[in-house]
């Protein structure tokens, strides 16, 4: 009898530690929700995926100079795969998506490289433009076009 009221014990109390721990991993999970209700969705998020498309149409329309502006439209070409997954295209279809993206990423990359050459190339012929403009002895030169170089 007293061996019964052992295991009784025994059982009440794993019984406890068990009703416990599975309270304590409810509280993990909301502590999960938390944080990610904390996470912040950027405002330039597209909606979906037809939202994205749209956004990149314009977006290039406007050819964005600033780094702001590149990085938002970098971040939606990285999107596409993620709000394509959101949709019932065929697995093909979101195959195609994942490649253009990455296309996309690299003609953005590309662009920059090339958008720095420019710049740096530019920079030089002022340069040499700003030299031409103290040396040359044929050619005469008003002080606006010393100022816009």
């Amino acid at each position: 009898m007293r061996m019964q009221s052992k295991t009784r014990a025994l059982l009440a109390m794993t019984l406890m530690l068990a009703a416990a721990s599975g309270i304590a991993g409810c509280a993990g999970a909301s502590h999960e929700e938390e944080e990610h209700a904390d996470h912040v969705i950027p405002a330039h998020k597209p909606a979906n995926f037809v939202e994205a498309v749209k956004a990149l149409e314009s977006r290039f329309a406007s050819a964005p100079e600033s780094p702001e502006a590149v990085q938002e439209l970098q971040d939606i070409i990285d999107w596409l795969p993620e709000l394509a997954a959101q949709t019932d295209l065929e697995k093909a279809d979101w195959d195609r998506v994942q490649e253009i993206s990455i296309a996309l990423s690299g003609t953005m990359k590309e662009k920059q490289t090339a958008d720095d050459q420019v710049r740096r190339q530019l920079d030089e012929l002022r340069t040499l433009a700003k030299r031409a403009i103290e040396v040359d002895r044929f050619n005469t030169y008003d002080e606006k076009d010393v100022s816009d170089v």
